[in-house]
Order: structure tokens, then C-alpha cells, then sequence
């Protein structure tokens, strides 16, 4: 006599929305008795998907682009710093300069981010990113190059991020 299946029991593999397939997985699927010819392509279909995302997941470790763009970023810190001072000296930086730190500010954060700083790992840059446009925000102490320290700053997460990433490729 046929055994009953007992409540919560599941004869047939299941696998969960998302994930991904693994070689028993797929050939006990294709040992439960459907051995036609679409479960035969369905299957080497996903063998090959299983290995082709192997080979991509075994590359090198995306790059965090560290050279010539970090010394525009630079420069254009510096740019930021000295036009500042300028506008300070003018007295029309009471004003601009308010809005310039806002800006910037933001820019640091966006550029810091894209190049792959995390702010659970290099959480001291953003709270130096944030400190800058505080520190720039009071008269006397904007006049000082914050800008062009945290530029150095993030620069050089970025290269300590890339030489992490190439000992851990070697």
C-alpha cells in the first residue's frame, strides 16, 4: 500500500523565491520522474546560469577609481577654500559662503559615496564631511582650508579602500 503523505510534508523540492538553484537541487528535480525533454533543457539551462554567475562573482573586486579624479578633487577643495577667503575679505561671504559650505557639503558626501566609502565602515569621513560645513558656518573659522583637509581626507580612505581590495584579489 501506498505511504500516505504525513501533514507538512513536501515529496517534491521546493526552492524559495530568490534564490538560487543549487546543482543537487536541480538534479533532484530532475529525478522525481519528469523526465521530459523541457525538464532536461530547464536544467542545463540553469547549470549553465549557475556557472556563468560563478565566473562573474570570482572577477576582480570593483575598483575605487583612485588616481587622477581624486586631484581634480583636490583642486577643486582648494578652488573652494581660497574663493572663500575672497569672499570673506570682500564681506560678501557673510552670505555666499553660508550656501557655497551647504553645497559643497553635499557634494563631499555624494563623491565620498561613489566612490565606494560606506558610512559603516569610514564613518569618521562623513562626521568630518559634516563637521566641515559647521566649522565652516562660523565666521572666523571658515576662513581656515576645512574644505582641502577633508578632500585629503576622503582621498586617502579611498586609496587605503583600493589597496585592500587588490591584497585581497592577490
Amino acid at each position: 500500500m501506498p505511504e500516505t503523505p504525513k501533514p507538512g510534508r513536501i515529496d517534491t523540492p521546493v526552492r524559495l523565491i530568490g534564490t538560487k538553484p543549487t546543482d543537487e537541487s536541480m538534479e533532484d528535480e530532475f529525478e522525481t520522474g519528469e523526465d521530459n525533454e523541457q525538464t532536461a533543457k530547464t536544467l542545463t539551462k540553469l547549470k549553465a546560469n549557475t556557472q556563468t554567475e560563478e565566473q562573474d562573482s570570482s572577477a576582480e573586486p570593483r575598483k575605487t577609481q583612485a588616481g587622477f579624479g581624486q586631484y581634480v578633487f583636490i583642486a577643486f577643495a582648494v578652488m573652494v577654500d581660497l574663493t572663500q577667503v575672497v569672499l570673506d575679505i570682500m564681506l560678501i561671504g557673510i552670505i555666499v559662503n553660508r550656501i557655497t559650505d551647504i553645497v559643497v557639503g553635499g557634494i563631499f558626501f555624494v563623491y565620498a559615496h561613489s566612490k565606494g566609502l560606506t558610512f559603516r565602515e569610514d564613518w569618521k569621513i562623513y562626521c568630518s564631511i559634516a563637521g566641515t560645513v559647521i566649522g565652516e558656518s562660523i565666521p572666523e573659522l571658515d576662513m581656515a582650508p576645512l574644505f582641502t583637509i577633508d578632500a585629503w581626507k576622503i582621498t586617502s580612505a579611498i586609496r587605503k579602500k583600493d589597496k585592500a581590495n587588490q591584497k585581497m584579489a592577490a
